[in-house]
């Protein structure tokens, strides 16, 4: 990949140009005490500490720390810090494996699973099928009308509920709070395979249960300014999703990514949709995968993703970057929480005759 900085000079408008890279400037090994206690809690402050530090712009906007610790899930642990303007979370997985092998044959590429997208077929045939042909159109206009407009407003004027989980302000310059845990993805594909759902269904689902039951735990058993004069059912808390709105892709794809001419585009090729939260206490938790599922179908069956991502596009070329600051500045600050994954590799990963076990992509936002 070739490595780029902004440069700066003379108060111009930054822009990227080439250099040359210190390795010593950008592989970081500080020393840890081995024998730090709560390992884990230390692996969150270091990554705070990360998160709250600028990048140097001119640098080349990439760090990577080893930590010479073993913490209870990994017999080792490093952080890759990139600047987001290097790209999105797709363009850094294909810079991931693209140097990367199976561990299995060190001379073929790492695996990543391909979505298998269902094709409805029609039994009767004849006009039926013209039919379901027409009311998929419909619900698809419906679906992408309604997306739109709900982002349009969440822009300018539609806010979601202030919680104890969001204080209706977005200021980069205060503390923030990185923590992890390890779900069972064993657990979630069970749950995925009884009820016939994605992983996703079930991760959002998850998460409705978790916000739900911390909600009604503050706000019916503990003490929260401002008090609640509404039922809880009555709140609105919306996630922003970053959807990925490249084409199926291949691990071939990805690796192409970091050539110059790839059909595959770098950088950021993603729009956003709205996930809304329904606060509640279900007597069944599975009832909450479910909404989730009714939901996530709905954007599915929309254009609202890719609609999104081109009008930013243009945005960026045609308009100045300072509205389209305020645009993402808006959708941010009027939701809740922001949901961003990427697919998993299949196998083991071999880099430098090491093998990887597990790849983590947090994100600052």
């Amino acid at each position: 990949m070739e490595l780029k900085e902004f440069d700066t000079e003379n108060g111009k408008k930054p822009r990227w140009v080439l250099t040359k890279v210190n390795l010593d400037d950008h592989v970081i090994v500080p020393d840890v005490d081995p024998d730090t206690k709560i390992l884990d809690r230390f692996i969150e402050d270091y990554a705070t500490d990360l998160s709250s530090r600028p990048f140097d712009l001119s640098k080349p906007l990439w760090e990577f720390h080893v930590l010479r610790i073993k913490p209870s899930n990994a017999e080792a642990i490093g952080f890759f810090r990139v600047h987001h303007s290097l790209g999105d979370g797709m363009s850094l997985l294909a810079l991931t494996l693209s140097m990367a092998r199976k561990s299995s044959n060190p001379d073929e590429f790492p695996s990543i699973p391909i979505p298998i997208r269902k094709i409805r077929k029609s039994e009767d045939g004849g006009p039926y099928r013209y039919l379901v042909a027409i009311w998929s159109m419909l619900q698809l206009i419906w679906n992408t009308l309604v997306g739109c407009t709900l982002l349009l407003a969440t822009i300018f004027f539609l806010k979601d509920t202030v919680t104890p989980l969001r204080s209706g302000k977005v200021d980069e310059r205060s503390p923030k709070r990185i923590a992890y845990r390890l779900v069972s993805l064993d657990d979630i594909k069970f749950v995925k395979n009884e009820m016939n759902t994605t992983v996703n269904d079930v991760i959002v689902g998850l998460t409705n249960v978790v916000l739900s039951r911390y909600l009604h735990d503050v706000y019916e058993e503990g003490s929260v300014s401002p008090k609640r004069d509404f039922p809880m059912k009555k709140l609105r808390l919306r996630g922003l999703v970053a959807v990925n709105v490249r084409e199926a892709i291949t691990i071939q794809d990805l690796v192409d990514m970091v050539e110059k001419g790839s059909q595959c585009n770098w950088g950021h090729v993603a729009g956003c949709i709205l996930i809304p939260f329904h606060v509640n206490t279900e007597k069944d938790p599975l009832e909450y995968v479910r909404k989730a599922k009714l939901v996530i179908d709905k954007k599915k069956l929309s254009l609202e993703a890719k609609l999104s991502y081109y009008v930013l596009a243009a945005g960026v070329k045609l308009l100045a970057l300072k509205l389209i600051e305020a645009i993402t500045y808006g959708v941010i600050q009027n939701t809740t929480l922001m949901f961003s994954n990427v697919v998993g590799r299949e196998n083991r990963l071999l880099r430098s005759s090491s093998c990887l076990y597990r790849l983590h992509w947090p994100e600052c936002q």
